[in-house]
């Protein structure tokens, strides 16, 4: 079955905190390289992580989602959703919408700041 047209190489959302790309898609399930693993643990992480599309929510993103979310980064993503959580709980569209004005006003931020 085909999910949310995934194809190899796709920029994808999974419950990791952090963008991954797909590596390969065998039914509903897809293994899936998170470039932040690879450089947390160099040489030791070549991807295979294995997600389901049905039951990890695995959905194709944007490349410049993708690139907001390793941008702000794991500590700060984690916050932004424990504060949406306490507030009124979690929305996918919402959760987009916050991800993309902490990125704007970081850029900002660093632009200011230049």
């Amino acid at each position: 079955m085909k999910y949310n047209n995934l194809k190899v190489g796709d920029w994808v959302e999974t419950c990791n905190m952090l963008p991954g790309i797909v590596q390969k898609i065998d039914g509903d399930d897809v293994e899936i390289f998170y470039p932040h693993y690879a450089f947390k643990y160099p040489g030791e992480y070549y991807g295979g992580s294995l997600c389901s599309i049905e039951h990890c929510g695995v959905h194709k993103i944007s490349p410049e989602y993708a690139i907001a979310l390793m941008a702000i980064g794991e500590e700060k993503l984690f916050e932004i959703g424990l504060a949406m959580e306490k507030d009124s709980g979690f929305n996918q569209a919402l959760w987009e919408t916050r991800v993309m004005q902490e990125y704007d006003d970081m850029i900002r931020n660093l632009q200011k700041d230049s």
